[in-house]
């Protein structure tokens, strides 16, 4: 007996996040017409300690880095389903 898939859920992918700007300073913005399926975002520094947590709600997001050292960051887009997209950020 053949199996045959009733529906197929796209998963997000590395061009369906837009952080921005890179190289910055005091906020990054975070963009993806996909943001119902991302569950967390998770920041982590260069050393892969959890920095923060955040909820995507709508479609932007500003995060504040006014608080936090520059270096190089890792934001890591976990979706419902458990996969993640993470992208980097100095």
């Amino acid at each position: 007996t053949a199996c045959t898939p009733t529906s197929v859920e796209e998963l997000i992918n590395f061009d369906d996040i837009q952080l921005y700007p890179n190289l910055a300073s005091n906020y990054v913005n975070i963009y993806s017409e996909k943001y119902q399926k991302i569950r967390e975002i998770r920041m982590f520094d260069s050393a892969g300690n959890l920095v923060q947590s955040l909820k995507m709600t709508s479609d932007r997001m500003e995060v504040d880095l006014s608080r936090i050292s520059n270096g190089l960051y890792y934001f890591s887009f976990i979706e419902t389903g458990g996969n993640h997209v993470t992208k980097k950020l100095t």
